[in-house]
């Protein structure tokens, strides 16, 4: 069983990548200025669940609960990372330094609550 869990933990993880390139190319009409509180939850939540499935991989295959932390927390940030400066790029989107801490800080406490739950 420990193998199709990788598996399927790992293509959760594709497809949560895919989803939110695909939302991190489209173009939004809603324009909000300032801080948007709704806007953030969604990047924590998008970022925290990615960095989840990708801890979860990483714990199926074997690798100690700190690095499968760490290594959870450094892929999804820089993921996040990546789509930002790629909103840069794109004259329909613009970067945001509030989003990519947004995507930190889910990337970086919703793992963290599964590691502390002894998972």
């Amino acid at each position: 069983m420990g193998r199709s869990k990788i598996n399927i933990y790992l293509a959760l993880s594709l497809i949560s990548m895919a989803v939110i390139f695909y939302l991190s190319l489209c173009e939004i009409d809603i324009r909000t200025p300032g801080f948007s509180s709704g806007d953030k939850l969604l990047h924590m939540l998008a970022y925290g669940v990615l960095a989840c499935l990708i801890y979860m991989a990483l714990k199926e295959a074997g690798v100690a609960r700190s690095r499968a932390l760490a290594l959870a927390f450094a892929s999804s940030f820089a993921y996040g990372l990546c789509n930002e400066t790629l909103q840069y790029f794109l004259p329909w989107r613009e970067a945001d330094v509030l989003d990519m801490t947004a995507n930190g800080v889910g990337a970086f406490f919703f793992p963290l609550v599964l590691w502390y739950r002894g998972y």
